[in-house]
């Protein structure tokens, strides 16, 4: 297996070199590698974008309490994107290029299957079967909630009628000098 994926890697290398090394010859090196680096540094920035408008939507979909599956599956496929846009080439900007565009990605998804929507799924539940959470149901349940949020997995309980809370505190003078701050408390 891992030969077979070494001498695909080594296929690749070979064929974005050709390429390169064609662009090149046919409009110059100086301007094959602006090309490259504007391919790069261009579809980091789609990438970047792209990707927080995934995981907009992933939160999206965990505050409305369901899982989020394609949202997942579609940030998936922009991290490939963006490892595919990293190495200078031609071939590999295109591909990267490609699955940046949401068209094109929900395209990838559906060619997926639902085998690939099933496995993504059931590892989002079983993360938060594992975390003490309950996979949602429908509505906002434990599985939306942040671990430190009150009511989360883990997370404070609020406080009830009777429970007593003791605080202690400290004065603690950040800058050397009470001067900075004002004058000093309870004096």
């Amino acid at each position: 297996m891992f030969l077979l994926l070494g001498l695909g890697a080594l296929a690749v290398v070979f064929v974005e070199i050709l390429i390169i090394v064609k662009v090149a010859a046919a409009v110059g090196f100086p301007v094959t590698l602006l090309l490259l680096i504007a391919l790069s540094a261009g579809g980091a920035w789609i990438v970047k974008r792209e990707g927080l408008s995934a995981l907009r939507r992933i939160r999206a979909g965990l505050q409305a309490g369901r899982v989020p599956t394609t949202e997942v599956i579609d940030a998936s496929l922009i991290l490939a994107a963006g490892a595919l846009l990293l190495p200078p080439g031609f071939l590999t900007g295109a591909f990267g290029l490609l699955l940046v565009i949401p068209p094109v990605r929900s395209g990838v998804r559906v060619a997926a299957g639902a085998g690939l929507q099933g496995y993504v799924s059931r590892r989002l539940r079983r993360a938060g079967a594992a975390s003490g959470d309950e996979p949602p149901r429908g509505g906002r349940g434990p599985f939306s909630r942040r671990p430190n949020e009150p009511g989360g997995a883990g997370g404070p309980q609020p406080p009830r009628d009777g429970d007593v809370i003791d605080i202690d505190g400290e004065e603690v003078d950040l800058f050397g000098s009470s001067a900075e701050l004002g004058p000093p408390l309870g004096g």
